[in-house]
């Protein structure tokens, strides 16, 4: 498939799955079965919304690499071509991110998540030559992935002018963006939005008025309605229901995100998973050392949280 026509396709909200995992913390791949084909059943389909499978919601980083080639493999099984496909291909190595896009090629994917290089620092220039020589070595569409609070570029992420020099490599048809200063945040968009497929993972509404084509949607895997809603509400340009559809759930729910990542549980298998479970989809423990439980009282503020955002908890 040409780049031009999966760019087109990235659009609405994008909505990572979890991958579920037994109490041995092995792969559940029925139980990823189970909510791939969810998410499709209740609208998560081509021309509404994206998939986003082994992707760090679905903890990627604490999977071997031939776990996450199987997920990938089980998810592109059971979904492929009802819903464009994103993975993730984050790794300090390489080599094994070239493996990972290779395989993600053969899968049929239609796109790649890519943070630039982490651990040590890189300059724009180490981050150009990592991009070309992801293209030397595969055809997928890659979906570059700002990740800067992992200290990419001293932290500062990707500027107008980088996002530039990436664009012209010619196979980056994606972005998954944020910026920690505001203006750089508005002026890549309204620089390359008409070029690249941006899907907001920051201010959502706001980056939809400065052509963003979606959100990341992490509620979408197990409440794929209220996402969907707010993406007619963004595309009919009714920002102030979409705020007001925000504070009914999402907003709540990212706080209490942050109110457990303050209380020492961390990683985002252990904070999405107890979602899942609450409405009934497999989901299991997070893998080591973010298998922390819950205690009742942050399960219970949870299950209100969700109960008043409309989600049909069990």
């Amino acid at each position: 498939m040409e780049l031009e026509e999966v760019k087109r396709k990235i659009v609405g909200p994008a909505v990572p799955l979890i991958t579920p995992l037994k109490p041995d913390y092995e792969l559940d791949l029925d139980g990823l079965r189970t909510i791939a084909r969810f998410a499709v059943d209740n609208g998560i389909v081509e021309g509404k919304a994206t998939l986003m499978a082994v992707t760090a919601a679905g903890e990627c980083p604490a999977l071997t690499m031939e776990e996450r080639k199987r997920a990938m493999e089980v998810v592109a099984d059971e979904v492929g071509g009802k819903v464009p496909l994103i993975t993730s291909a984050q790794d300090c190595s390489l080599k094994n991110v070239i493996e990972l896009c290779k395989h993600a090629e053969k899968l049929g994917y239609d796109c790649i998540q890519i943070s630039p290089p982490f651990y040590f620092d890189t300059s724009p220039a180490e981050v150009i030559r990592f991009f070309e020589l992801i293209k030397e070595a595969t055809n997928i569409g890659v979906m570059v992935y700002n990740t800067t609070w992992l200290g990419v570029l001293g932290g500062k992420g990707i500027d107008t002018k980088l996002m530039g020099r990436l664009y012209q490599i010619g196979n980056i048809i994606s972005v998954k963006w944020s910026s920690p200063n505001f203006y750089t945040y508005i002026d890549v968009l309204r620089n390359y939005a008409d070029k690249m497929a941006f899907i907001d993972n920051q201010y959502h509404g706001l980056g939809h008025l400065f052509g963003a084509k979606g959100f990341l949607a992490v509620i979408g895997g197990f409440y794929p309605k209220y996402v969907l809603r707010l993406w007619e509400l963004y595309e009919a340009r009714r920002y102030n229901e979409a705020i007001e559809e925000l504070w009914k759930l999402q907003i709540p729910l990212y706080q209490w995100f942050k109110d457990m990542a303050e209380q020492g549980i961390n990683g985002e298998g252990a904070i999405l998973k107890p979602c899942f479970s609450m409405v009934g989809l497999p989901a299991g423990p997070a893998r080591p050392p973010n298998d922390m439980e819950l205690n009742e009282e942050q399960r219970s503020r949870l299950r209100e949280i969700l109960i008043k955002g409309g989600v049909p908890v069990v």
